[in-house]
């Protein structure tokens, strides 16, 4: 079989969002929108039935995600595992959060805030491929150092088994993506900051809205006890921007805008600890 075109899969999925009716973008019908979305890709010529196939996939999981952001009640059906409601068709929300944590025990930072922050994140999860999680650093391999971002030094890492993507319904266990790359930055104190407070805006925000920030979790350089976030790597930051076009344009200022609501609302929940 043929391997589908990833990048070609991604943009489509954007120009599809760029389709939308402004009716149907507004209104809190997740169905009729998903709908829509898995129409403009059906017939999409330039995609093959596995590429179609992969984006109706990642659509799926978005609808889902959407569902529980947006409190959506078009669907609602009990778990036949853990017999409590759920709004997810791809996977239980509350199968997952129960999976992480009965896991607690078999991990830990060192350090009680960040083993805290993490946990928040998880009781919380909404989606496979948005739980946060503690990364050992002995997990991330071909460590390299990419440039100076404001404060924090960035590096690239390849992770090894990378991030979970999927929920096994028989086995009652997350599955992982396998091996790829990651941006790490540095967590540092500023004047008016603390590395704990950056950390924590990180994983809650990007827990909910991975369409802004992509965080997958934290780690420990042990050479100088340095925390760090492991964050999706962007294609888009790897383009010049001059290649950047048109639909590329609009997903980014739509995530942008999404970024302010997500912040607006992390602003307005009461701190846990």
């Amino acid at each position: 079989m043929v391997p589908f075109r990833q990048e070609l899969v991604n943009d489509a999925i954007k120009n599809a969002f760029t389709l939308i009716d402004p009716v149907i973008n507004n209104n809190n019908n997740t169905e009729e929108k998903h709908n829509f979305l898995r129409q403009t890709i059906l017939a999409n010529k330039s995609l093959t039935n596995e590429e179609k196939s992969e984006a109706t996939r990642i659509l799926n999981i978005r609808r889902d995600r959407d569902r529980i952001l947006f409190i959506n009640n078009e669907r609602k059906e009990i778990c036949e595992n853990c017999k409590l409601e759920r709004l997810c068709a791809m996977y239980c929300e509350n199968c997952i959060r129960i999976h992480l944590e009965a896991n607690f025990s078999n991990w830990t930072s060192g350090n009680n805030d960040v083993d805290n922050l993490i946990q928040i994140c998880q009781r919380k999860s909404i989606a496979p491929h948005m739980v946060v999680e503690w990364i050992p650093y002995n997990n991330l391999k071909n460590i390299k150092y990419l440039k100076k971002g404001g404060c924090s030094d960035v590096y690239t890492a390849d992770w090894i088994d990378g991030r979970y993507i999927e929920w096994d319904f028989q086995q009652q266990e997350l599955i992982r993506f396998g091996t790829h790359e990651v941006i790490l930055k540095s967590l540092v104190n500023l004047a008016n900051r603390s590395w704990l407070e950056e950390a924590e805006s990180h994983l809650t925000i990007g827990s909910r809205w991975v369409d802004i920030v992509t965080c997958y979790g934290i780690t420990l350089d042990p050479l100088n006890n340095d925390y760090m976030l492991a964050r999706y790597i962007g294609l888009i930051l790897k383009m010049p921007f001059i290649e950047i076009y048109i639909p590329e344009t609009y997903y980014i200022i739509k995530n942008l805008i999404l970024g302010i609501f997500a912040i607006l609302d992390f602003v307005d929940q009461p701190i846990e600890h």
